[in-house]
């Protein structure tokens, strides 16, 4: 009927309610978000509308709306409680047989993009304490990730003990409190993934996002825990059995289901889905969608306190450029002040290399690294765990031909406790048995899993091969039957042999001053081993031939490379060779062009230039299929005769050279400079050889490329690993 004076009544009773949802601060605040966030999405609007709208309507505009929009097939019904089901359909189709179905017209809903960049905004409410929205969009096409998305941010923020709600919550009591969740639904065009936390005070904000990221950061790398993940799995399916709705809310929920997903129940498909989720899924998602930059972060802040957080933001800040501190002849410091977050990023270089091992201890280095790490006299190894991971602390091992490094990241507070840790490890190692045993039992599940990965086989292939009856060419099986042999006190003499240095370079990025980084710096230095004792290094002679060596393996994958002798470092021809690797690599690169972009020939073909002060190959690798095998190796062996045969023109050195440089600078953020930039000083091309390689690259001439290419691609070793005859083929 929609009477008119029942119209105007209630119309007074809903304006009410618009300003009762609509004026308190927090909902001003949510509404701002909303409008932020989805700038094109019907998202942007409130639900309960807007008074200057709402006053307009007409009785005539109820009545054309209720005609429109309710109609059988734009509905729901639901009935729960006790009833007798087919009775009740009978009532409903009597009900409803005069109710005629009508065209229902869709409601437009512009698709919200993701946003390019970090965008922030800062804006003033009437409240006491700020409170800051961090929000993705997630496109539709990606709903498919949705229940991994939503395990990890529950593992990560859902409980009092998830690691990021209960260090930024209880253990530096930064904020009142955090939480995250995501959205999706077949009638949105884009969802969401959010994570809202309220600040005690408006300083923090920048320190709080920091430590987020951070965490985050942690965990696409090292994932979570199978525990988290069942326990998870396990409470969601309790409280489902545990919960006994009302017979309304039972019913909310099966009509919102209906309405969303399609289904009334859609509990037991989704925990399904969940139950196939791996960690390694979930490490997935953290990385691709919550360390995504592009995202809008709006931070809601007491009046009076948007101009302290800009100030914060424009003066608490000291950035500095790296440099170089020689506090010694065999100690060198490489440091970079940056106050935006309260961490420190460290790396630690050692003359400790791979190339010290022999066939009969090849591996060992490797494993006393890493069981150094893994208790000591005054840590024990669950204490190590537990702290790191409560804390979020990184500490990595590396050991290869040039050295040894050792990289860690943490708090600027947690430092001192990790330094204690580092150092008792350095001087203190128990290897414990219970540690030897499970990093047996993990070296022969590494290898027992190289049986059937094909590329895994392939790298074995290449280095039995190239290296025959040396140090480079040891089996997988022959490094674990050495792992297996290491008892207790093998690892402490290997230990008080060989870790031990007189040369040490460090590098410290973060909130750390220069007089904080000497002090800390000539600490590292007195808390090591020194007075080392190496024996001669064992250096592998590389076979070179011009013949294409076969494995056969049970697996259909093609693995095929070419193996050329290269200049080492130091040798005149090393830039050249580096300006040749420019060429080939990347999306514009020679490679790409000839097995991808010209030819449909490989899944993937890259380039890898290896070099030591003795030693240096250049390799050519990549995967295809038994019928593409000897089309992909001969369009491999041209672009290498290219080089022989014809000069490069300068165009495309140029351009090589400015795509090699661009994927420099994605390395140079306070992540991955301080490694590359130890590991450039540890070689002798200077710590800030990343911001002029360009400059040195282009001192290459298309001269130099076809004289270094005659003089080491005349013989190419080609090695490939190919299925056997009876494997049965998924692609013919």
């Amino acid at each position: 009927v929609f009477d008119q004076a029942e119209v105007d009544r209630e119309k007074q009773v809903i304006l009410k309610e618009i300003v009762m949802r609509s004026t308190p601060p927090e909902a001003r605040i949510n509404q701002r978000n909303n409008e932020i966030v989805y700038p094109i999405s019907n998202k942007q609007y409130p639900v309960i509308g807007y008074t200057n709208l709402f006053k307009k309507l007409t009785r005539e505009d109820l009545v054309d709306y209720y005609q429109t929009r309710y109609v059988p097939n734009n509905m729901v019904f639901v009935v729960t409680g006790d009833i007798n089901a087919e009775e009740m359909m009978d009532k409903l189709k009597l009900t409803f047989q005069d109710f005629p179905r009508r065209i229902l017209v869709p409601v437009h809903q512009p698709l919200q993009p993701k946003r390019e960049g970090t965008l922030e905004f800062v804006e003033e409410f009437n409240v006491q304490q700020p409170k800051i929205y961090l929000t993705w969009i997630l496109p539709a096409e990606d709903y498919v990730e949705q229940p991994a998305i939503k395990a990890a941010i529950e593992i990560l923020f859902r409980n009092r003990k998830s690691p990021i709600r209960y260090k930024l919550l209880e253990e530096l009591q930064l904020v009142n409190y955090i939480y995250a969740y995501t959205r999706s639904s077949m009638i949105y065009p884009e969802g969401e993934i959010a994570i809202v936390f309220e600040a005690k005070r408006t300083e923090y904000i920048d320190d709080i996002i920091g430590i987020i990221d951070d965490e985050l950061e942690h965990y696409a790398q090292v994932g979570i825990e199978e525990k988290d993940l069942q326990s998870l799995i396990n409470k969601n399916r309790a409280q489902k059995l545990l919960s006994t709705p009302s017979v309304s809310s039972e019913s909310n929920r099966i009509g919102w289901s209906m309405i969303r997903y399609g289904v009334p129940d859609r509990f037991e498909s989704y925990l399904e889905l969940q139950e196939t989720l791996s960690t390694e899924d979930i490490r997935e998602v953290i990385a691709e969608y919550l360390c995504d930059q592009n995202r809008i972060i709006f931070n809601a802040v007491p009046l009076g306190e948007k101009q302290l957080l800009e100030d914060i933001k424009d003066t608490d800040i000291v950035k500095s450029d790296p440099q170089k501190i020689r506090i010694s002849d065999k100690l060198t410091l490489i440091h970079r002040q940056n106050s935006e977050k309260p961490l420190i990023r460290g790396v630690i270089w050692l003359p400790l290399s791979s190339e010290y091992e022999s066939m009969v201890t090849a591996g060992n280095l490797d494993l006393m690294l890493d069981l150094m790490f893994k208790g000591s006299k005054d840590f024990e190894s669950l204490d190590i765990s537990e702290w790191k991971e409560d804390h979020a602390v990184r500490v990595n091992h590396e050991i290869n031909r040039l050295g040894t490094t050792i990289q860690f990241k943490c708090l600027k507070d947690d430092f001192q406790t990790l330094s204690k840790m580092l150092f008792d490890a350095f001087n203190n190692p128990v290897f414990p048995e219970s540690e030897l045993a499970l990093a047996k039992k993990d070296a022969d599940a590494y290898y027992k899993r190289s049986l059937t990965d094909a590329f895994d086989l392939h790298q074995e292939f290449i280095r039995s091969t190239l290296f025959p009856n040396s140090k480079d060419g040891v089996s997988n099986k022959d490094i674990l039957e050495n792992v297996n042999m290491m008892t207790r006190k093998d690892l402490l003499d290997l230990q008080n042999r060989y870790f031990r240095t007189d040369e040490m370079i460090v590098t410290l990025f973060g909130d750390l001053n220069e007089d904080e980084a000497i002090v800390i710096v000539e600490d590292i230095y007195r808390n090591f081993p020194h007075d080392p004792e190496f024996p001669e290094k064992t250096i592998s002679d590389m076979l070179v031939t011009d013949k294409v060596f076969i494995n056969q393996y049970e697996l259909e994958q093609v693995n095929l490379s070419l193996n050329f002798l290269a200049p080492a470092l130091g040798d005149r021809d090393f830039l050249t060779m580096r300006a040749i690797y420019a060429l080939l690599k990347g999306a514009r690169g020679r490679l790409y062009n000839a097995t991808r972009g010209n030819n449909d020939l490989a899944y993937f073909a890259f380039a890898d230039y290896q070099f030591t002060e003795d030693f240096a190959y250049f390799r050519l690798t990549s995967q295809t299929s038994i019928d593409k095998k000897d089309e992909l190796i001969s369009v491999l062996k041209n672009e290498i005769d290219r080089f022989m045969k014809e000069l490069v023109s300068d165009e495309e050195l140029r351009i090589a050279i400015e795509e090699d440089q661009k994927i420099i600078k994605a390395y140079l953020n306070d992540n991955q400079l301080p490694y590359f930039m130890t590991y450039y000083e540890s070689i002798g091309l200077g710590y800030d050889y990343l911001y002029h390689s360009t400059e040195y690259l282009s001192r290459v001439t298309p001269e130099d490329i076809k004289n270094a290419a005659n003089k080491y691609f005349v013989e190419a070793t080609i090695i490939v690993s190919e299925p056997v005859n009876t494997v049965k083929l998924l692609v013919d």
